[in-house]
């Protein structure tokens, strides 16, 4: 099948890509069935092709030389973080800060973000542990305190039970966009407002939503938000981003500090670079930020709102068929309203692990098992692990229909 074209000349309804087309790009789905996408997503032939097309014609340091080719791998730095500033809705692209992965970008905020003793940062119980391990650290260093709101019902996160947690030593509320264990897309934008209107900061982390829901960090009205490349970005692994206000991301210190980040004035005083760069200590993954500023324009042309209708409509499906089989129990809000494509389950008398080997084994189904690194979240939902199964655009229905078969003869044998 012939791939559409990405020219930025062509109407974009030509290069609009269908679930099909961008299966056919991940040669890995086609030994597979492949439901675990919120925790990697394989990279299509588009994204290896920029990846490729920099380490074969100009495999050189961003931002170190000046000779052609050199000035070629940072003219392709710059377009990506200048495509992944318009992919979020940033401003200006000095707000996008490279990083390793999701968790690096909450650790270059929560370890300099402003606290002091007595001070208090309020998270949820749905976050994953990469969003509370550091937050944890700064408060014991720092002396302030962390409190935590539980999800409703329906598994999200209200406003009113932010609110009610606010005081004045609110410093800064971190909330998940979308759960990694539940699905459930929260409503930060209102949460946001309602937290800023208490002039405490917004941090949002992004790992599962970015790729997954259309996203615009202005209009949410956050401070930070953080992304993971891996995930339903579908860019190389060993990537991610940090979007900041400009404004806030100038208060914060480095993690690192080093080439590019700093420079030398004399033997004993130095100063530091601009924002990004002073984030983004010695060698970039140049290769990877590549990558994903073409996974990002991909989803652009893809269209979110269409992915996430993708999604929501196999989760639908997903929901109705485990739910219909007998020792099936579904974890968490059973509806499809607020869903971006994962779920947590669990077979009666079956280990989550032997639950996803005998899927494996069965079928060459592939799902995740276990905590999902959400001790809390398994604590709310009353288990100590589950079986996730999660899509992204590139699933299908008959993705669906091998799982269900499979999970019916697991029960069945239970």
């Amino acid at each position: 099948m012939k791939t559409p074209s990405l020219d930025q000349d062509e109407p974009e309804e030509s290069v609009r890509m269908n679930p099909s087309q961008l299966r056919s790009e991940i040669s890995v789905l086609g030994d597979i069935v492949y439901l675990d996408a919120a925790s990697v997503c394989p990279s299509p032939q588009h994204v290896l092709r920029a990846v490729e097309a920099y380490n074969r014609d100009c495999p050189f340091n961003y931002g170190v030389g000046v000779f052609a080719k050199s000035m070629d791998a940072a003219r392709r730095v710059d377009e990506a973080r200048a495509s992944i500033a318009g992919f979020v809705g940033a401003g200006d692209a000095r707000e996008i800060v490279f990083t390793k992965n999701t968790t690096e970008a909450i650790n270059v905020v929560a370890a300099s973000v402003e606290l002091t003793a007595g001070d208090e940062i309020i998270l949820t119980s749905l976050e994953h542990q990469s969003n509370i391990l550091p937050w944890l650290r700064r408060a014991e260093k720092s002396g302030a305190r962390v409190q935590y709101v539980e999800p409703d019902a329906n598994g999200l996160i209200r406003p009113a039970a932010v609110e009610a947690c606010l005081s004045k030593r609110t410093r800064l509320v971190a909330i998940t966009h979308v759960s990694n264990v539940i699905g459930i897309i929260q409503p930060v934008t209102d949460i946001a407002q309602m937290v800023k209107r208490a002039s405490a900061k917004v941090f949002v982390d992004a790992a599962q939503s970015g790729g997954r829901v259309p996203i615009d960090v202005r209009a949410i009205g956050c401070d930070f938000m953080v992304f993971c490349g891996r995930k339903s970005l579908m860019g190389p692994q060993g990537t991610g981003f940090l979007w900041g206000r400009l404004e806030e991301l100038d208060r914060l210190c480095p993690l690192n500090i080093g080439s590019r980040s700093a420079d030398l004035i004399d033997s004993h005083q130095w100063k530091f670079t601009a924002t990004p760069h002073r984030f983004e200590a010695g060698v970039l993954n140049t290769a990877g930020v590549i990558g994903l500023g073409a996974a990002a324009e991909l989803l652009k042309r893809i269209g979110l709102d269409r992915i996430l209708q993708h999604n929501r409509a196999l989760t639908a499906r997903m929901v109705e068929g485990l739910a219909s089989i007998d020792g099936v129990t579904i974890h968490g809000p059973s509806g499809t309203e607020h869903q971006a494509g994962i779920i947590s389950w669990s077979v009666e008398g079956r280990g989550a692990h032997d639950v996803a080997r005998a899927l494996d084994q069965g079928g060459a189904v592939a799902v995740a098992s276990g905590p999902q690194g959400s001790a809390l979240a398994m604590r709310h939902l009353g288990v100590r692990e589950v079986v996730r199964s999660s899509v992204h655009y590139f699933s299908s229905e008959q993705d669906i229909a091998a799982l269900i078969d499979g999970v019916e003869r697991i029960a069945r044998r239970a």
